[in-house]
């Protein structure tokens, strides 16, 4: 089975030019070559396979951010300003956090891998 990446803490908004709030502690799982955006509570926001998802890093007045395009719907995940969100390997842990840099990374490099 594949490590995986599961981020933990994260703020997850949607939309194009008015943003709208979909979780404040939310989390991004990245695990057998699929992304996955979860609510705080484990509800599926929204997942795709990671060959059909686009990734960038956004700049946000100061703010750890990356943009999803996944199924036609554009997610902003902020990382926010401090330390960062956890990243763990499973769904519990204390790994030290994940720059924005990282994160687009693993997501482009778990897509590479499946194509």
């Amino acid at each position: 089975m594949e490590r995986g990446l599961h981020m933990t803490g994260v703020r997850i908004t949607t939309g194009r030019l008015w943003r709208r709030l979909l979780t404040r502690a939310g989390q991004v799982l990245l695990r057998n070559g699929r992304l996955v955006l979860l609510t705080s509570r484990g509800v599926e926001i929204d997942g795709a396979p990671v060959h059909r998802v686009r990734v960038r890093e956004s700049l946000r007045a100061g703010r750890r951010c990356v943009r999803f395009a996944l199924n036609g719907s554009r997610y902003v995940v902020d990382l926010g300003r401090g330390p960062g969100p956890s990243a763990a390997p499973g769904p519990r842990g204390g790994s030290p956090a994940l720059s924005v840099t990282d994160l687009v990374a693993a997501v482009r490099t778990a897509g590479a891998a499946v194509r």
